[in-house]
Formats: structure tokens, sequence, C-alpha cells
């Protein structure tokens, strides 16, 4: 019974085993191609004969053949066409590969047609064609070819049976009715057989087979006549007819004889071409003596096991042996002791296709040398082989060795390596190349390197200081394979042979884009920091010079009448004095001269306070999203700055977006921990845990050049009337101030995405006090401190409508001295932080040391920074920022001498 093996497929799924029947008469070559067909995964049957291939055929179920061309008994030629023969049905469509030793070229193709094959292999083969010759015939990519038959005949019936049995066992047939047709399909179809009727032209047959008859002829020619005489078939037979058949015949034995005549025919043309190739094997061969005999290199051929069995000439001069004495011997036994074990190993890897590797020999006398062996597997003398050429490496080593070490340096530099010819062509790229530019080295040997390049005029620079044989460095722009370019610092040098020529160019450069970033960054902090300070300095000269203006302003618009022109007057100059106070407040955030108030600042609550009032005043078209952490989101500082910042930013996406079809502002806030990482891809971030307020817009976006520029004062793309440009620098100078950190990213026409980072705190928010807006009046004699005499007349006059004593100084060691000698009946002490000469904290901790319990409030236009704090902490009793808010600053001196008095005393 017949029946498919079925096995577990690797994908876990039930699949046909193909089974491979193989006939050859040879045991070596039938073990072999077992070998490679059962390897891979295929049943195998074996016949060593065609007889018992067919006895295999109707036992088994087989799937495809292999047969042998030259065997005894039933030859391949023969075995083929009776499986292709009416008798042999079954196996009319079974795939055939032909294998020999004797065929190759067009004379395969042409057997594989005669055969009725699906391929043909030339022995010896290797092992990946036979699979691919296998797999290709059970996939159904191959068919054999018919072979064609051309009848010339001028009876049609005759004719007409002929054909029909030709084709009945596997033949297309060409007919022809006249000699001058035969001829014509003959050079056009090439075929196979050509069966002649004697009826046609005598004369006309003569000249078609003398025409003809060749050594090398491919087609098998039968005569058939239904009178015949002696003469006539030895006539034609002369000629060059392969057979003659007389009438009346069968024409199952024409086809029998045909096909005879074209094995007799095939054996001929055989006999010929072997004849040929014995000749050019003999060449061949003596070519190949005389090259080993000439060879300086040793060259051993030797089993897997390492037993000798080919040594050349230069092996048994270099080894001190004598050529007749290594064959037979052991490899093992040549090499040094250190190695043995290491070329057992390589002998029993079995590794296919060339391997080297490096072992010393030892000779005859004793000496060892060492040798590079190139080893390839190879059929000897019928035996699996393999063939050693040996490369004397005792001058070599050292050599080998240093470019070793130079290669490992090269390739495992971080530094891009390059060597090009003159035209800029790569021959060399080490592997950080591609790691930098993302170009494998197999792309880019071969490319200009002109192509990396962005700035040509640069690159023709380079260009003419190569050629004039000197080196260029410097910084070079290049461009990545995704488009985007880095910053290479490079040195180019020519390279020049020993005749002063140039021959080629080496480059060396190392990916700076980091360094240059961060170089960049600096400077924009360098900047931005002595910006920063010049427009605190002008602050500070502004709120002296509003707090003049604006405390003069109070005190008009009480001494006035309500009605008339004065009182509008007067509040045209103080609504314009707190105008300038803003933007002198604006100033002082990005200078960074610190917070008014330092308390715990929910910034969920401040986002919510900014969305609403942006709810109720911007573009209903604009889409407003929040994302807002969950739970307190808490950050200590100014809550006035805090929230200005974050409306600051609000406004400038609200501008952005002003043009976008779908307008959207995102606001989140989220907890975030930079670690050394982040701080070190962002210089001026300090590692910890911060809170974030993310403002995200899908706006027109910012262009790179405007970028850099963002936050710096006064800047501006707005057109005049429409922005001052003290926004973005504000919010800067307030993070800043707050300890924290401020990014942007942007895309053109994607957006932008700004990011506050404050530092995290601990403890819960404190409710905000309610603004004072009542004057509180007081008794008690005031020491005022200020270099501006603005300052002091205003503090002045205000003071003393309140209902105290004033006593004002210039400076700390006027006011010292003073106090040295009337303190005693001094309540409070009004002391500026910035005085020349004795400053407000040398003047405070020199009061503090006379009187140790002098109430004394700090004055300044910097607002509560780092040093104005040290005051506090140094004793001072409380803070009131410039330029004065009369009702708050009243409130302030009364809390600090006496509980306050809202009222004004009695007159």
């Amino acid at each position: 019974m017949n029946t498919k093996v079925a096995v577990a497929a690797p994908t876990g799924v039930s699949q046909h085993v193909a089974t491979i029947l193989v006939v050859n008469d040879d045991p070596v070559q039938l073990r072999l191609t077992e070998h490679v067909l059962t390897r891979h995964g295929y049943a195998v049957r074996l016949a060593r004969s065609a007889e018992m291939g067919l006895e295999a055929l109707k036992e088994f179920e087989i799937d495809a053949l292999i047969t042998d061309l030259n065997m005894p008994g039933i030859d391949g030629w023969r075995f083929c066409r009776l499986l292709r023969s009416p008798e042999y049905q079954p196996f009319n469509q079974l795939p055939i590969l032909v294998v020999s030793a004797t065929y190759c070229g067009d004379d395969a193709e042409q057997l594989t047609v005669e055969l009725g094959a699906h391929g043909f292999l030339p022995a010896p083969f290797e092992a990946t064609k036979l699979i691919a010759h296998v797999r290709n015939m059970l996939s159904g990519a191959t068919a054999p070819r018919r072979m064609s038959v051309l009848i010339a005949h001028p009876e049609s019936s005759t004719s007409d049976q002929l054909r029909l049995v030709f084709f009945a066992h596997g033949y297309d047939t060409i007919m022809a009715h006249t000699l001058d047709e035969a001829l014509e399909a003959y050079r056009r179809d090439d075929p196979g057989i050509v069966v002649l009727d004697a009826d046609l032209p005598q004369d006309a047959i003569r000249a078609f087979l003398t025409r003809m008859n060749t050594p090398l002829r491919r087609a098998a020619i039968i005569v058939t006549a239904s009178e015949v005489n002696a003469s006539m078939a030895l006539e034609t037979m002369r000629v060059g007819a392969d057979h003659f058949i007389r009438a009346p015949y069968d024409a199952n034995y024409v086809v029998a004889m045909s096909e005879r005549s074209r094995r007799a025919r095939a054996l001929l043309r055989v006999e010929a071409l072997l004849e040929e190739r014995t000749r050019r094997l003999r060449d061949s061969e003596a070519r190949l003596r005389a090259i080993l005999r000439a060879m300086p290199e040793m060259l051993l051929v030797y089993t897997p096991e390492g037993k000798i069995l080919h040594a050349n000439h230069a092996a048994a001069k270099i080894l001190e042996y004598a050529v007749t004495y290594l064959p037979g011997q052991s490899m093992l036994d040549l090499v040094a002791s250190d190695d043995r074990d290491r070329l057992r190993e390589r002998l029993a890897s079995r590794e296919n296709g060339a391997s080297s590797y490096v072992v010393s020999y030892r000779t005859a006398s004793g000496q060892t040398l060492p040798f590079e062996v190139t080893e390839h597997r190879l059929m000897f003398g019928g035996r699996d082989a393999i063939v050693g050429m040996m490369r004397d490496l005792t001058d070599r080593l050292p050599i080998d060795e240093e470019r070793a070490l130079l290669s490992a340096a090269l390739e495992q530099s971080g530094d891009v390596f390059l060597v090009t010819a003159l035209d800029g062509t790569i021959r060399y790229a080490n592997r950080a190349f591609e790691a930098v530019t993302g170009f494998a080295r197999t792309e880019a040997v071969g490319s200009n390197v002109s192509a990396l390049s962005v700035d040509k005029a640069q690159w023709r620079e380079l260009a003419s200081t190569i050629a004039r044989g000197e080196t260029w460095a410097g910084r070079m722009t290049r461009k990545r394979k995704d488009g985007t370019t880095y910053v290479s610092n490079s040195t180019v040098s020519p390279i020049v042979d020993k005749s002063g020529v140039i021959t080629s160019v080496v480059g060396v450069e190392r990916d700076v884009t980091r360094e240059e970033e961060l170089q960049g960054a600096l400077v924009q902090a360098q900047k931005m920091e002595a910006v920063g300070t010049l427009a605190g300095g002008i602050a500070h000269d502004f709120n002296n010079l509003l707090t003049g203006i604006l405390g003069y302003a109070s005190l008009l618009r009480r001494l006035v009448p309500t009605d008339g022109e004065i009182p509008q007057m007067v509040e045209i100059i103080e609504s314009s004095a707190i105008r300038a106070a803003q933007l002198t407040q604006q100033l002082l955030g990005f200078a960074r001269r610190g917070k008014n108030r330092n308390v715990t600042v929910d910034l969920n609550e401040t986002a919510r306070q900014v969305v609403k009032l942006l709810s109720r005043t911007i573009d209903k078209r604009i889409q407003l999203v929040t994302d807002l952490h969950f739970g307190s989101l808490c950050a200590d500082g100014d809550p006035t700055q805090l929230e200005q910042s974050i409306l600051n930013l609000a406004l400038n996406a609200r501008d952005a977006v002003a043009h976008t079809e779908a307008p959207q502002i995102a606001l989140r806030t989220a907890k975030f921990t930079m670690d050394l990482g982040f701080c070190e891809r962002h210089p001026g971030a300090t590692p910890g845990n911060y809170v974030v307020c993310e403002v995200k817009d899908n706006g027109m976006g910012i262009e790179p050049t405007v970028m850099k520029r963002i936050f710096e004062p006064f800047f501006t793309t707005k057109p005049s009337g429409k922005g001052t440009g003290m926004g973005l620098s504000m919010v800067y100078g307030i993070v800043k101030a707050h300890g924290g950190y401020v990014s942007a990213t942007s895309e053109l026409d994607e957006g932008s995405v700004f990011r506050m980072y404050l530092p995290i705190a601990m403890q819960d928010p404190v409710p905000e006090p309610k603004p004072r807006t009542k004057l509180h009046y007081g008794q008690g004699r005031i020491l005022l401190v200020d270099d501006e005499s603005v300052i002091r007349q205003t503090a002045s006059s205000m003071l003393r409508r309140l209902g105290y004593d004033v006593v004002a100084f210039e400076h700390g060691g006027e006011a010292l001295t003073f106090f040295r000698e009337f303190g005693k009946g001094v309540q409070l002490a009004i002391v500026d932080m910035m005085m020349p000469g004795m400053d407000g904290s040398a003047l405070t901790r020199a009061l503090l040391k006379l009187a140790p319990q002098l109430p004394i409030i700090l004055s300044t236009g910097y607002g509560l920074n780092d040093a104005a704090q040290s005051i506090l902490d140094a004793g001072a009793s409380n803070f009131a920022p410039k330029p004065y808010n009369w009702p708050e600053f009243s409130r302030v001196v009364a809390d600090t001498i006496a509980p306050s008095d809202p009222d004004p005393p009695a007159s």
C-alpha cells in the first residue's frame, strides 16, 4: 500500500514530506545524493539500476526522480523514455532530474528536451544547486519539454498514422509533404527525429541527406519505402540515413527504430565531445601541474582527518622533506605542539567554503614557521578532501600585527575617518562614519564625499587647499542621510607617495554639534545675564522716579477739589505712572531681581484663573484645553508674578493661533523630575523635583532665527504699537528668580510649546489677603534713609501727612551718627537697600547693634530677592517694595510701629 509520510513541520502544522527516488549505479554518488536530500528534509528511496527504479515506482509513491544516464542494463536514456511512453502512463508527468558527468552547457539543454526531463544537472554538483532543482520540480516551476519529430511523407494517411503514434509517445510532430518544406522545417525547428519517405524524389532525398550528414548532427534520420532494393538502401545509408525501413511496417516499430537511432546518434556526439573534453582536461592538467610546481607557497591536500593526499614541491622544500614522503603523513605531526589542538578543531569543524587561520609548522630540522592557511573543501580522487594554501608569515607577521592594530584603532575610534580619491570618491570609511552620518559604509564607498557638504564655497576652498599639498582644518556643516545637519571639527590632509605626488586624501572629523549647541546656549545665557543686569539698574532708577510721581500724585488727589480739570490731570499722571510701574516690574522680573512675595502657590488654581480670564476675553473660535495634574501642585513664589507668567504665555499662544483654521491652546500641569541627563541636554537646568506648567498651541510656529531671541527684552516681531517685547522676557526672569527653568520648542506650521519648571513645594498654599485701599495713620518719629532726593521728599511728605515726625538722611553714615546721639526718640527706621557707601544691609546691622528692638522697614525697588531676604533674616522687621502703593505703604508703617488706625487723628 502506497502511503504519504507526514512529519511535524516547524510551524506546528503537519506537512507532506516529499519522497525522492535516486537511481545511480555509483554507490558514492548514490549516498552523497541521499545525504544532501535527507539533510534538507526529504524522504529518499535508492535504486542501483533502472530496473530497481521501476520496481520502486510501482511499490512506493514517489514525488520526483533523480537518475544517472550511463548505467548498465537499461540506461538512463531508455529509463526516461519508458517513463514518458504510453506503457508507463502513470509516470508520464513524474518530475525527472537527470544527472550526468558527460554533458554540460548546450548539450545539457538539448538532452533535457530529448529525455522529457524537467531539469539537468552536470556532475559533480553543488548541494545548493541540487536542492534548487528539486524544489523547482516539486513546485511545478519547471516542466519537461517535448521532443519534436519531422515527418516528410506524400501520403496523408500514412503520415497521419505516424503522427498519431509519435504524439502518443510524447513527441510534437511537424508535417511536410515536400523535401523543400522538410528542409525549411528542419532549419527552423531543429527536430530530434526526421522520417523521410523514399517515394519522394530520389535526387532530392540524396541532396537532403548529404546536406544534413555532419559528425555532430543531433537529429536521427529514418527513411521508409514501400518498394526497396538493396542498392537503394545502401545508397541511402551511405549518404547519411541512420536506418532504412521497408513497408509494410508498424508505426510503433518506426518509433522504436527512431529512438534507437537517436540514442546511437547521441552516443556518436558524446564520443566527439568526450574526446575534445579529454584533450582539454589533459592540457588543463599539464598547466595545473606546471603552476603547482612553480608556486612559491605551500599547497597540501588532505582528508578531514588530516591525512595528507598530495603536496607540491614548495611544501616539500619549505618543510625540508622529500615530495614522496609527505603523502600519507598526518597534518597534526607537522604543526607545532601548541597548535595541534587548534588544528584538530579546525579539521573537525567541516566548514563549507573558504576559511583562513594562522598556524605554525615545524620543519624537519626543528625550525618553527608561522603560516596563514586558507582552506577549501573539494572532492579529490572521489573522496571528500581539503586543499590548504599556506603563506609564510615570518616576515609579514610584525607588519600584519601593526596593520591590525591600526585597523582596530580606526574602527573603534569615535572620530570619523575617511580616505578619498583626489576627486572626492570615498575609498574607506570607518565605523564611526556610519554612526554619525547614518550612511552604511557600503553606500558610502564609491560615492563622492562632496554630497555630505552643505557649504559649497567652503568645499571649494578645502579642495583648493588640498591641491596645493596643504592641510585644511576647521569646522564645517555636514549633511546626514535623513537630511538633518551636524557640525564637524575636521582636519583634511593630502596623502603623498614617495615621489611627492598626491594620491589620495585622508579626513578626520569629530561631531561637535552638541558642543556648538552648548556653547551657543552659554553665550545666550551670558548675554541674557548681562541684559538682565542692565535692565535691573534701569528699573531701579525708574522705581525711584515713579515713587516720587505716584507719591505726589496721591497727595495732590487729596489736596485739590474733587471737581474741575485738575483731578483729571492728576488721574492721568497717576495712571501713567502706574503703567510705567508695571513695565518696571516686568523689567525687574526679567532681571530676576526677586519676588515681591514668597508664599506657597497652587499652580493648578493659578492655571484655572488664567483659563477663566482667557475664556472671557479671547476669540470664541479658540478652543481652550486643560489637562491639570490630579490634586494640588504647589510651588513657592509670588502668586501675582506666576499668574502673570502663565497669562503671558497664553496671550502669546492666542496671537500665534490668530490665523489658524482650528485654533487650539492647551494648558497642562504635571510633576517632573530633572535628572542629570536632562540637565546635560538643557543648559541652565538643575537636578531636582519640579512642577511643570505647559502652554501649547497649534499656531504658525516660530522661525529658528527668531527662536534664539524670544526671551530678550524689548524684542518683538509684532508691528509697532502692538507689543513691548517684554512678555516672554518677563516670564524668563520670573521663572529664573523662582529657581526654575523655562524651555520653548517650535516647528513652523506645527505650533509651539512653552514649559515653566518650578521647584516643587511641600506645604499647602495660604489664602491670599484682601488688598487694602485705605490710608493708615499713626504717630512717632521715623528715621528715613534713601540716597534718592525724590524718594526722601515724597516719603517725608506722605509720612508727615499720616501723622509722623520724619528725619531724613541721604547717606547711611549720617543716619547712623544721628541715631547714636538722638536714637532714643526714634520709633521706626525706613532704610533703602541700595545706597553708596554704607548700604542698607550694613546700616540695618549697625542700627540693630545699637538698638536691638528697633523696628526697621527695608525699602527696595528690586523686590524680595536674596539680598533683601538676608537683611530680613538679619533682623529687619518688614519689607516695602518701590514704587510705594500708599495705602499698602501706610499699613506696613503703621503695623510695624503700632496697631493700625484707619481713621485720621482728630485735629
